[in-house]
């Protein structure tokens, strides 16, 4: 079974950042999210989303979307 994760972001400057990831499990996203962001930012929320949410954007198994800035 595939997951589907919101995970925010906050950088050292104290933005934040929203990515929504569809892959296998929470460790996965959080690796495929850091690989698009770089260092300097930090976990500081997430939360499991549905599969019409994963629909309705648009994402495929393996994605990754920026939800704002």
């Amino acid at each position: 079974m595939t997951d589907g994760f919101r995970l925010t972001y906050t950088s050292k400057s104290g933005g934040v950042e929203d990515w929504l990831v569809h892959c296998d499990g929470l460790e996965a996203a959080k690796a495929k999210v850091e690989k698009e962001i770089g260092e300097g930012h930090e976990l500081s929320a997430y939360k499991r989303v549905s599969a019409a949410e994963l629909a309705s954007a648009s994402l495929e198994f393996g994605e990754v979307k920026r939800m704002s800035s």
